[in-house]
């Protein structure tokens, strides 16, 4: 089997088509929600579904551009923040917290981050990300020692075996 390796003019292609495409995929779900919430025409397992696919979506755009900004630019979180609104402001969806989760996830992974800046380290500091968990060391008490255990010890039992003769 051969592998396929995509060079620079197919990956500018495909990015060009998902410049297009996610932006109306997006569209169409949020409308498609919406009017869901206003109707209640999906039940709260579709919808749920319909999540799915956009967080799936979402992770898969991210995958495919090497910048996580220009990905995270094709996803408008206010679009989520909007529906959002609407499903907890809903008769039929409002007390469903696990779309309201589900949406908040959307929306937050479609929020475009600014890049962490790199912390300057000094060679004797580590940061906490950086230090390993110490394990915490066994310290016997003084009386454990000292003071014979209050309990009898059982005997040892001792087993007999016996030798086969033939």
């Amino acid at each position: 089997m051969h592998d396929i390796v995509a060079d620079d003019s197919v990956q500018d292609g495909i990015s060009d088509d998902l410049s297009s495409f996610i932006p109306s995929l997006q569209d169409t779900i949020v409308a498609l929600l919406t009017s869901s919430v206003t109707s209640g025409t999906l039940t709260t397992a579709q919808m749920k579904d319909v999540f799915k696919l956009v967080l799936t979506a979402i992770r898969q755009t991210k995958r495919f551009f090497k910048n996580d900004k220009e990905a995270g630019s094709l996803w408008k979180s206010n679009a989520w923040d909007g529906l959002l609104q609407r499903l907890m402001s809903s008769e039929k969806y409002g007390q469903a917290t696990g779309l309201h989760a589900m949406c908040k996830q959307v929306r937050d992974a479609t929020r475009v981050s600014e890049p962490r800046k790199a912390e300057a380290k000094t060679s004797g500091e580590a940061t906490k990300r950086d230090e390993k968990p110490s394990k915490p060391k066994a310290k016997r008490k003084v009386e454990e020692v000292e003071a014979p255990s209050e309990r009898p010890q059982k005997p040892k039992k001792k087993i007999k075996v016996a030798a086969e003769t033939s």
